[in-house]
């Protein structure tokens, strides 16, 4: 009887003390920032579900902290800062960090006609399935890689139907890669931080821009211009991971929760995510009067017969500047138009 009621007391000091010890553990606390504002839809229907969805699998044992960009690290430093443990997880445009990605920016340098669902996959697929451009993101535990909104071509007074109507006109650009675009088209370029494309055009220092469709708002582009030409003229990746000590020191379960919820699912995520947000933003400056061109599928075809050759020979310009020394970027740049022509068919816009 004794024995009895001193192994009671002993399960009952075990069932108080356990709680108390849950109690007191410690939760894994995880920075996270990353491109996109908490107002954009990639960060309201992609990234806040998921940092929510790993509390609750986790059962409360990774907390990940949201904070937006520029506010915790500079934007242009993200990479470094993740890779150097300053942040836990991070993602941003590759282009913010000039020759350190050389061959994972190749898919900014095909033209896409797709939408960004399917360029996301495509570029996701191609890291997987590329060695060397793994190496580029060492320090780094790789969550997803997607595609940007395509860059479209928006007028003021001139609504641009057939490729003829685009050479002279003065465009302005936002990067290397939309001047590139705008040369080999037979405009003229001009550089133009975003957050002045309003005073350009509206001053008529440009004719047009070459930007997504998602940002105009936000910059007032839909104000000072009338129309929209959907070329869907290239994309630009971004990455999105995790430090790599960091990842190497979570318990498996919890390495297993987060690989079940990024990866090929998060990619998809993302993907659709901003091509939902283009479409809402297309309809609501579609009824403030914005006129919206589609070009035949003939015309596409004669502007990708333009581009690529252009494109192609500027991202190899940019392989040399960056001493890089990949053994085949001709059938590495073959392998990503093939992936984007095969997940058009899979996800392209109907």
């Amino acid at each position: 009887m004794k024995r009895t009621f001193l192994a009671l007391g002993i399960i009952a000091c075990l069932m108080i003390a356990l709680p108390a010890f849950a109690a007191g553990d410690k939760p894994i606390r995880l920075k996270m920032t990353t491109f996109y504002m908490n107002k954009h839809s990639v960060y309201q229907y992609v990234y806040k579900k998921w940092i929510d969805e790993i509390k609750k699998r986790t059962n409360g044992r990774v907390i990940i902290t949201y904070y937006n960009p520029n506010t915790i690290v500079p934007s242009s430093e993200v990479f470094d800062a993740t890779i150097k443990g300053r942040i836990d997880i991070g993602g941003q445009l590759l282009s913010r960090n000039p020759g350190r990605f050389p061959l994972a920016t190749v898919t900014s340098k095909v033209p896409t006609t797709i939408s960004t669902l399917a360029s996301s996959v495509a570029c996701w697929e191609l890291f997987k399935a590329t060695p060397a451009i793994q190496a580029e993101f060492k320090g780094l535990k790789m969550f997803a890689m997607h595609q940007s909104a395509p860059t479209q071509l928006i007028t003021k007074d001139v609504p641009v139907r057939k490729l003829e109507q685009i050479r002279g006109l003065r465009l302005a650009c936002v990067s290397k890669d939309s001047i590139l675009v705008a040369r080999a088209l037979g405009a003229n370029p001009i550089m133009v931080p975003s957050a002045e494309l309003y005073l350009a055009l509206s001053r008529n220092m440009a004719e047009g821009v070459l930007y997504p469709i998602p940002p105009m708002r936000s910059f007032k582009i839909d104000e000072a211009t009338k129309y929209v030409t959907f070329y869907e003229l290239f994309s630009v990746p971004l990455w999105f991971g995790m430090n790599q000590a960091k990842w190497d020191s979570l318990p498996e379960d919890v390495k297993k929760v987060f690989e079940e919820t990024t990866g090929d699912v998060f990619t998809e995520a993302i993907g659709r995510a901003l091509d939902e947000g283009m479409e809402r933003d297309a309809a609501i400056m579609k009824k403030e009067g914005l006129e919206y061109i589609y070009p035949s599928a003939e015309e596409k075809m004669r502007t990708a017969a333009i581009l690529i050759p252009a494109m192609k020979a500027g991202w190899l310009e940019e392989l040399g500047v960056a001493n890089c020394t990949y053994a085949d970027p001709d059938g590495l740049y073959n392998k990503a138009i093939e992936l984007m022509k095969k997940n058009e068919k899979l996800y392209g816009r109907k």
